[in-house]
């Protein structure tokens, strides 16, 4: 009972295109939704959410892998803890796709996350949060995952689970994973922090 909502950002190549539209043909629980021209990751990730019908919206970067067991690890901790986001543990591929690097993360900390985006893969969130506090930010690409937790969490009453397990395959030398604008993508991870901090009514400066 899942859907996987698949968005071309207006990619250039008539063969990934075909491709995309044989997965939806072949399977009804895939759709793909495009742009006709490359608009950045929170354009595209917001006409995904967009285009989705389920009660919970999980994040997924094109070139990561989850692990088999993800989705049902997930639900079974939804039984047992209603939340507005879900977060797991997760790891790294190697070239060779032996896994490495395993982050263990800790449970639920307001504090941490405003120092780094430790939530990261696998996030679920409840749609209905989602609808609440907005979409992706374009202004943020680069760190529009974090801005949005950060978003999300400020909302009074929100509840965040750590489902414990390295459910989320991040690629090494994939996109998701590359060092591309890093300074630009540092630059707008102090303005969520910020813009964070504000919400809160504290009276300090970011670093």
């Amino acid at each position: 009972n899942w859907e996987m909502v698949i968005s071309d950002d207006g990619n250039d190549s008539l063969d990934l295109s075909q491709l995309l539209l044989t997965y939806a043909e072949q399977d009804q629980r895939i759709k793909v939704v495009s742009s006709p021209c490359n608009q950045g990751i929170s354009h595209a990730t917001n006409l995904a959410i967009r285009s989705s019908s389920g009660e919970f919206i999980a994040f997924m970067d094109q070139d990561d892998r989850l692990h088999p067991q993800a989705l049902e690890a997930i639900a079974t901790q939804m039984q047992k803890q209603p939340a507005d986001l879900y977060y797991t543990d997760e790891d790294r591929l190697d070239s060779r796709g032996e896994r490495v690097e395993p982050f263990l993360k800790p449970e639920w900390s307001p504090a941490l996350l405003k120092c780094m985006m430790y939530a990261g893969h696998l996030c679920v969130y409840r749609r209905s949060m989602l609808d609440r506090s907005g979409l992706c930010d374009s202004s943020f690409d680069g760190t529009q995952d974090w801005e949005l937790a950060l978003r999300v969490t400020d909302q009074p009453g929100c509840r965040v689970v750590h489902v414990p397990g390295v459910f989320y395959h991040w690629r090494i030398g994939g996109h998701s994973a590359d060092a591309v604008n890093n300074e630009r993508c540092h630059e707008r991870g102090e303005l969520a922090v910020t813009a964070s901090v504000r919400r809160a009514e504290v009276d300090g400066d970011v670093e």
